[in-house]
């Protein structure tokens, strides 16, 4: 009976002072404490309370710190499920089902009047009449809309001089021989051009925009090249 009111005292105490409800037992003299508390420290509490309470006697602690979390709580967290509805589950495929629908939308964009837009080719500027600058050519796939020459009185054939001038005016408003220095002689629809150039693409670029010259017969190029 002693041992058993000792024990059951201690339990008593324990749920008392630290709340904690806990399994007492008295074996052999040895006070065996069982059950779940909710931390270390009040592992460690019942103990010193029941050393306390039963002097000489061994303690024998076998108390679990449950980590539980609170019924509601637990029952809260179990609910939330993730949503991955809005989620693609192939990263790659995703990237591919959008690069398809745009190009659907420019098709049909397309489809509808919209025509796709090309930069001009770079135009050609040069100081105008009074200072300013001003834009010479470089906007079609020639320098100029187009190339007429002035034709000779007699036989309406395009004369030297005109050719002459319309090569001339082609080179300089041309984007790819706008900057060279070339002389231009004219006799009998064939052209000379002569001076000096960077490189041999330049020369054969200058060669091929004499050539497109309404009247131009031939076009001698006499091009010296820097540099050779």
């Amino acid at each position: 009976m002693e041992r058993g009111s000792l024990a059951a005292r201690i339990a008593q105490e324990l749920a008392e002072q630290l709340d904690v409800h806990v399994v007492v037992e008295d074996a052999d003299g040895v006070i065996v404490l069982s059950g779940g508390v909710d931390s270390p420290e009040a592992r460690e509490a019942a103990e010193r309370v029941a050393a306390r309470m039963a002097p000489g006697r061994r303690i024998e602690n076998d108390l679990e710190v449950e980590t539980t979390l609170p019924e509601v709580v637990t029952e809260e967290i179990g609910g939330i499920e993730p949503d991955f509805t809005s989620l693609p589950l192939d990263v790659v495929g995703a990237v591919e089902e959008r690069r398809e629908a745009s190009d659907g939308r420019e098709e049909e964009q397309i489809g509808h009047g919209a025509v796709p837009f090309f930069p001009p080719t770079d135009p050609v500027i040069g100081p105008g009449p009074r200072g300013e600058i001003e834009v010479i050519g470089g906007f079609t796939p020639t320098s100029m809309d187009s190339l007429e020459v002035e034709a000779s009185a007699e036989d309406e054939v395009p004369g030297d001089e005109a050719i002459a001038d319309a090569v001339r005016r082609e080179l300089r408003e041309d984007a790819l021989t706008t900057d060279f220095e070339i002389r231009v002689y004219v006799q009998r629809g064939v052209v000379h051009l002569r001076g000096t150039v960077p490189s041999v693409e330049d020369a054969l670029n200058a060669e091929e925009v004499a050539a497109r010259v309404p009247g131009v017969v031939e076009v001698r190029e006499e091009l010296e090249v820097s540099g050779l």
